[in-house]
């Protein structure tokens, strides 16, 4: 064990058809990677730098110089602030708005019990 409580789920929590719903969809999920192994491997290749967008690897990547040796092909994991950097926070939060207004439609009793309906306002109107 991990050493995390395991707590009671709270009355009804996972009865409801949306939840059947996205466990059999998750069901489905696993069930495709396990059919798909050569396809889910291609695309974590693709993470790890077999990138066939080559716009997306040139521009995060640079080649240096070397008296002795020739070149040397540097990449850079972690930009620094920038255009790109704020439109992703903008649209990483736009997301996560989306998700809160789809919980209040789901839940509007719990969402509004949390004082959740002025706080989502609040958002939309800054995003």
């Amino acid at each position: 064990m991990n050493g995390m409580r395991s707590q009671a789920a709270p009355p009804g929590w996972g009865q409801d058809h949306l939840t059947q719903y996205l466990d059999g969809y998750r069901g489905n999920q696993y069930a495709t990677f396990a059919n798909k192994s050569s396809e889910v491997t291609d695309l974590i290749s693709i993470d790890y730098g077999a990138h066939p967008n080559e716009r997306g690897v040139s521009l995060s990547s640079r080649a240096v110089d070397i008296e002795a040796d020739g070149k040397q092909f540097l990449t850079i994991y972690l930009h620094s602030d920038g255009l790109g950097l704020d439109y992703g926070l903008k649209s990483a939060a736009q997301v996560g708005l989306w998700a809160l207004r789809i919980a209040q439609e789901i839940y509007p009793t719990r969402t509004h019990d949390l004082g959740l309906k002025h706080q989502i306002t609040d958002m939309s109107k800054r995003l």
